[in-house]
């Protein structure tokens, strides 16, 4: 509190200043006041506020089943609806039979199933899902051996070198996939992360010295540190603007070269693709890119654009760079982020940006 009283007091000097009204000289000897004034200050701590997380019994869960990492646990959410949480009642509306894609391969209703049923493996015959416990392995492993094949749309199908048993994926447009390549460059900080980077240390070691037990809570210091930056005008704000736009620019680029080298795998494989028509199936790309008298090393520097293509899913165009809150959350595996409202996570000592919020099973995707 006294911080940000502290800085208060010296931007009303400041201003004054500004508008003519202090000289420098004047404005010196205010700034020294108002540091003695605040040294003289009593003003007690907030009180600490504790968090409990509210935990679902099992017979009120929602009884869909999640991808968990691939464990394939019940939904934690609470039932709204008969047997369902809002967000699965949603999914289960358009349909409750699992593993289900729409025309472009996305999951479509409630796509692992319930929890009271067994793991879906199939659909229409084809192996869609993979889970990594052994006894879906041994399914998978039996199937494979009766001749069946994976479904074009399934996570295998979409490793790199795998054949899609002569039916081709629907190409991504240029316009979806350079969506992707934004999204899958980290975001860059903004002027708010640099400020609090910045001033993290003299906040924590304040808070320290009124701590009773010995103990700051990063969401504390990230709190402060936010009402501070609040309170700054557009001059004293502008450095950390300055730092922003610059990393701002620096993944710009990034993208657009990343971008410009996907476009040109694109070209390429279209060529390959229009002139292997003919290939057996069979083929690996690698063979068809020899018949095509493409040269390994023109793959090699290549493949990362060509990945990012493939691999990646679609997401909506980037938000824009605004201030945000954040605050101390903990993730399903014990670790401690900070995280955005936008779902951004960041880690709490650099406060470097390290990937997405995972709202299904409250787990980290990693930029």
């Amino acid at each position: 509190m006294e911080l940000l009283i502290q800085g208060q007091m010296e931007n009303f000097v400041k201003k004054l200043a500004a508008d003519g009204s202090l000289n420098e000289e004047q404005m010196a000897a205010a700034m020294v006041k108002v540091k003695e004034q605040v040294a003289e200050l009593d003003v007690p701590a907030a009180p600490k506020r504790t968090r409990t997380s509210k935990v679902v019994e099992p017979e009120d869960r929602c009884m869909a089943r999640v991808w968990a990492g691939g464990k394939g646990d019940q939904c934690k959410s609470h039932k709204h609806d008969g047997d369902y949480c809002k967000r699965c009642s949603k999914l289960a509306a358009v349909t409750e039979e699992p593993v289900q894609y729409s025309e472009e391969g996305k999951h479509v209703g409630l796509f692992w199933g319930r929890i009271d049923t067994d793991k879906p493996v199939f659909n229409n015959g084809f192996i869609a899902v993979v889970w990594p416990d052994d006894a879906s392995k041994a399914i998978v492993a039996t199937a494979l051996k009766e001749g069946k094949t994976y479904h074009k749309f399934s996570g295998e199908m979409k490793k790199k070198g795998r054949k899609s048993s002569g039916v081709k994926k629907p190409r991504k447009s240029k316009k979806s996939a350079k969506k992707s390549i934004s999204a899958s460059v980290p975001r860059s900080k903004n002027a708010y992360m640099y400020f609090l980077g910045e001033k993290r240390g003299e906040v924590r070691a304040a808070l320290l010295a009124e701590s009773e037990d010995g103990k700051v809570p990063v969401s504390e210091v990230a709190k402060k540190v936010g009402a501070m930056w609040k309170a700054l005008d557009d001059v004293t704000k502008a450095p950390y603007t300055e730092l922003a736009a610059a990393a701002k620019a620096e993944r710009d680029a990034k993208i657009a070269e990343l971008t410009e080298a996907a476009s040109k795998v694109e070209e390429e494989e279209s060529v390959v693709s229009e002139s292997t028509e003919s290939v057996e199936s069979t083929e690996s790309a690698e063979e068809a890119a020899l018949l095509m008298g493409l040269s390994k090393s023109d793959e090699s520097v290549e493949d990362d654009a060509a990945s990012i293509i493939s691999e990646m899913t679609e997401v909506s165009t980037e938000d824009a760079e605004e201030e945000e809150e954040v605050e101390e959350h903990e993730l399903a595996d014990g670790t401690t982020v900070l995280k955005g409202g936008d779902g951004s996570l960041y880690d709490p000592e650099s406060f470097d940006v390290i990937g997405k919020w995972n709202s299904d099973d409250n787990t980290l995707i990693k930029a």
